[in-house]
């Protein structure tokens, strides 16, 4: 929730960035409502957190398996990050898929409708300045990391410490799993 909030104060900090306001109450057509820079940023932060979060969730607990050896989550974990890096830097079909940075002349059939809908909003586009995007990959990248050291550090340290002080149980000597 954090970093969304980092990440929408810092679109609304931007000199080219206009909030969009809308001339009517309907709120049916899901596209309209959407076909925005809020909601692009929303969805891309957003978007990574689950990646991340499941990133940070794989440390831990002494029956699972490290990363080098879970390589089928290692190798989703990689895909999901160059596919949003992907759409958050690279103005394109595959981004306009999610209408996400994404300008008319790059339309394509998305994940919502069947048809090829314009994006629907007073700019005839989504697409965000490249250095705006660069600003969204590093707090993407530090959300990543944070989640991690987080995990890593005090939860599965300092935290799990405190609870076996707390228990009377007599920390374990440090040892590496052994796995097949």
């Amino acid at each position: 929730f954090i970093f969304m909030v980092i990440a929408v104060s810092a679109l609304f900090g931007e000199p080219w960035f206009q909030c969009r306001m809308w001339d009517s109450t309907d709120v049916s057509n899901i596209l309209a409502l959407g076909d925005n820079y809020e909601s692009s940023v929303l969805f891309i932060i957003s978007g990574y957190q689950y990646v991340s979060s499941a990133m940070a969730f794989n440390f831990g607990f002494e029956f699972r398996a490290p990363w080098i050896q879970n390589w089928v989550f290692a190798m989703f974990s990689i895909g999901w990050t160059v596919l949003h890096v992907v759409i958050t830097l690279v103005p394109s079909p595959l981004s306009c898929f999610f209408r996400v940075n994404c300008g008319n002349e790059d339309i394509t059939v998305g994940s919502v409708v069947s048809g090829l809908v314009q994006i629907q909003n007073p700019f005839n586009t989504t697409v965000m300045p490249v250095s705006f995007r660069w600003i969204l990959v590093t707090i993407m990248m530090a959300n990543l990391f944070s989640n991690m050291a987080w995990e890593y550090y005090f939860v599965n340290g300092l935290l799990q410490r405190f609870i076996d002080k707390y228990k009377g149980k007599k920390p374990e000597p440090e040892h590496e799993p052994q796995y097949e």
